[in-house]
């Protein structure tokens, strides 16, 4: 040192000095600022220290360590820091170049040292061995970013990276990062980020914590969010910690400001506890002021309760003063009912005033009996029933206690005396009745049927003959034709002509053409045909366009050959375009495969550019194979480039490979309806094309490229992960996140140099703000997240 100390930098050879030389030289700058041991204190308390020389150390003091290879000198020279007499801390590199206006060799001594970092990632992973280097990269990207660009999320970004590094800490190192990240989360500015961020930290705290936990809940003014970090809270507990958070948890859930935010959080905190504390969450579902919400907190506890507390949970139901809120809450109940506490939620049931109200809550229960006991209170909740005053109301009434339970022979009773009911209903009731009859005449699914289709024969007489009752001719006429279709066949036809012959007396052409069209299935083979001919006629006589249209769409399932020119016909009667695309929608589905190909015809004879992609994209999926070539011809022909990719989109799973691979890279660019569609186009990407269908995506606006982008990163097959990852455009950070953890799964630590490529270049290019989004790439041991979030901390200090 003695030797080279006094000359000058001209007299030291730059480029054949030995590695001990600029060891030398080094050591004798660093000792001059106060030694790296030290932390420069010499530096720190004046950077313009470093000007000795002409200001030679901050041209070449880097180089000198580089060539002598004491890089850990030159890691340690370039994240030193030093705390200033009001407290703010600085990096002393740093400043130094700040004092002498030479930041942008700074900036240079950070390449170097990240290009030899560089070198000992590619090394270990070419030797397949842990790469601890890969976080040194990202700490010099981060100072890099900070002196770039700073982003505008501020301390928000900076606890978001350091909470997403150390929820992936091991066990033991866990706990300590993430109190200090708990401790930090109050500071953050805007509460949206708070209140996601301990909702994400919850899930994951070490149980010792929750008081820390509960404690930053309260900094949220928001209840909504409160609540939800309550509520992640109280599942991360096991049954045994919540007991002790329980008194706090349900503190908490009192100061909530809304009653609408209760109830989700008393069914986590209720989760496995045992009875005592279960006994408070009760008397906090008491408490709730709006019923409404107090019956939805009851139900979501009561299935937690031990039976003990049962009598307290009926009696919170009994504060319930409204009778429809009542029976339908003590419908749920009944699902959980010990068979102890059975009498109690009768007598609970019997409070109710309304007699129908009364009567569903006692069927709901009787449901649950067993028998003997289940008839006792169906004939009492039958009682009821009867002493319904409104007809149609005490027919449906019996008909609810009918599927209720009552044993077969009963029932086909009760049934035919709702029908006599409804028979001698005021006539101006016909809306009711034809209600009430569909709940009645064993249409509704099979779980909501009355009567078994065993039993249902025997009452069909009085089902017809209350159909028959009916003033209004479609009504009477879909009546019988649901009746018709449970009818034994010998009686099916006679009912299903019964139903054709008051179709057919329908003045209103609109609604004698749609009766027509549903009795069609209940005729004889034979005798469809003519029917379907009636109702396209008598669609012709429906002025209104659209519900011409509406009509023809709802022709039966399934036309016969010989009928396909007739309803193609009717179509074209359709002049509005828009109408007939929809129309030619609904009839490509329904016509004979042999016919659809007239169909395509029909909609290339449409004149408007938006009806014929409308109707090429409902005819798409009725379309035989051999067609969908000329729908994508069709489409091609399109002017408007959404409308075009929206036809494409419907037929680019069916199309043969060769031709797939045409349309795929055309399609993905444009807007859907969702970003799910564009998905459904990634998925049939083929290796090859994915650069250029990001670069079809780049020049959207930004809107539909994040969505176009995301749905690409989401659904692109898992073998044509890396050929996206390189080509990837900078900035798409979180797709490009997205994109990496695919490949993790899928390939594991197969995907490591990949990933470290992709993640360097948007490093090299990102702010801060997006550095400390990349920084979650870091490999899972702890010396290397501990040293990202180490950086984190350090750049949020050295550059607030």
């Amino acid at each position: 040192m003695a030797e080279t100390a006094g000359r000058g930098p001209e007299e030291i050879g730059a480029e054949d000095v030995e590695s001990a030389e600029h060891s030398r030289i080094a050591e004798h700058y660093l000792d001059a600022f106060g030694g790296l041991a030290r932390d420069l204190p010499v530096l720190g308390g004046d950077p313009s220290a470093a000007g000795v020389d002409d200001g030679y150390p901050l041209r070449q003091l880097a180089r000198h360590l580089t060539l002598a290879g004491r890089h850990d000198d030159l890691h340690t020279l370039l994240t030193r820091s030093h705390t200033g007499p009001t407290g703010e801390v600085g990096n002393v590199w740093y400043r130094a170049h700040e004092a002498a206006g030479t930041t942008e060799l700074f900036l240079a001594d950070l390449d170097r040292a990240r290009r030899h970092a560089e070198s000992l990632t590619d090394a270990a992973l070419a030797a397949e061995r842990p790469e601890p280097a890969f976080a040194t990269e990202i700490r010099y990207a981060l100072m890099a970013a900070s002196l770039r660009d700073r982003g505008s999320d501020g301390d928000s970004g900076r606890i978001q990276a350091l909470g997403a590094l150390a929820v992936r800490l091991s066990d033991e190192t866990r706990p300590a990062a993430l109190r200090e990240v708990l401790a930090a989360v109050p500071a953050v500015p805007e509460e949206r980020i708070r209140g996601l961020l301990l909702t994400e930290l919850v899930g994951v705290l070490p149980v010792e914590l929750w008081r820390e936990a509960l404690a930053a809940a309260h900094t949220l003014t928001f209840t909504y969010r409160r609540a939800a970090v309550l509520a992640a809270l109280a599942v991360r507990l096991a049954p045994e910690e919540r007991r002790e958070a329980v008194p706090e948890l349900l503190a908490a859930v009192r100061r909530l400001k809304k009653d609408s935010e209760c109830p989700g959080v008393l069914e986590k905190i209720a989760d496995g506890l045992p009875a005592p504390y279960l006994a408070e969450v009760l008397a906090a579902v008491r408490a709730i002021d709006g019923e409404n919400y107090r019956e939805q907190a009851l139900k979501r506890v009561v299935p937690h309760l031990p039976a003990e507390l049962w009598g307290e949970a009926l009696s919170i139901a009994g504060t319930i003063t409204s009778g429809t809120s009542r029976w339908v809450l003590l419908a749920e109940l009944a699902e959980h009912l010990p068979p102890e506490w059975r009498a109690e939620a009768l007598a609970v049931a019997r409070e109710i005033a309304d007699e129908q109200d009364r009567e569903r809550a006692l069927t709901a229960l009787a449901v649950r009996l067993p028998e003997p006991q289940r008839q006792e209170v169906l004939r009492e909740a039958l009682a009821l029933a009867r002493s319904i005053t409104d007809p149609c109301h005490r027919a449906q009434a019996l008909g609810e206690v009918v599927r209720g339970g009552l044993t077969a022979e009963r029932a086909t009773d009760v049934v035919r005396e709702a029908l006599a009911i409804l028979r001698a209903a005021p006539a101006d009731r016909d809306s009711d009745r034809v209600v009430v009859l569909r709940e009645l005449d064993n249409s509704l699914p099979e779980k909501q049927r009355p009567l078994s289709e065993e039993e249902w024969p025997q009452v069909a007489g009085e089902v017809l003959a209350t159909i028959r009752t009916l003033l209004d001719e479609a009504d009477r006429a879909e009546a019988l034709g649901r009746a018709a279709e449970r009818l034994p066949a010998e009686r099916r036809t006679d009912v299903a002509r019964e139903a054709l012959d008051v179709a057919r007396t329908i003045a209103e052409p609109a609604y004698r053409a749609s009766a027509l069209a549903k009795v069609v299935a209940c005729l004889p083979a034979g005798e469809r045909p003519g029917v379907v001919r009636e109702s396209l006629a008598a669609t012709r006589a429906i002025g209104s366009e659209m519900t011409r249209a509406v009509v023809l769409s709802d022709l039966p399932l399934s036309l016969p050959p010989e009928l396909a020119g007739e309803a193609l016909a009717a179509a074209h009667t359709v002049d509005s375009e828009r109408y007939r695309a929809a129309l030619l929608s609904a009839l490509a589905g329904r016509l004979p495969a042999e016919s659809r190909g007239e169909v395509l015809a029909a909609v290339r004879s449409l004149t408007e550019e938006s009806a014929r992609a409308s109707a090429l994209r409902g005819c798409a999926e009725h379309l035989p194979v051999e067609l969908l070539p000329e729908v994508v011809s069709e489409a091609r022909a399109l002017t408007d480039e959404r409308g075009r990719a929206e036809v494409l989109v419907e037929v680019v799973g069916r199309l043969p490979e060769e031709q797939r691979r045409d349309v795929v890279p055309e399609v993905l660019p444009y807007g859907f309806d969702s970003y799910e569609e564009r998905g459904r186009v990634a998925a049939y990407l083929s290796p090859g094309q994915v650069a250029d269908a990001v670069a079809a995506i780049a020049p959207l606006d930004e809107w539909d490229r994040d969505e176009a982008l995301r749905a690409l990163a989401t659904y692109l097959p898992v073998e044509l992960l890396n050929e996206a990852l390189v080509s990837w455009p900078p900035g798409d950070v979180d797709n490009v996140l997205s994109l990496l953890g695919r490949a993790q799964d899928a390939y594991g630590r197969r995907s490591l140099p990949c990933m470290v490529s992709v993640v360097r270049r948007h490093l090299a290019l990102a702010n801060r703000d997006d550095c400390q989004r990349l920084v979650r790439t870091a490999h899972d041991t702890d010396d290397n997240l501990l040293e990202v979030m180490a950086a984190v901390d350090d750049v949020h200090r050295w550059w607030p």
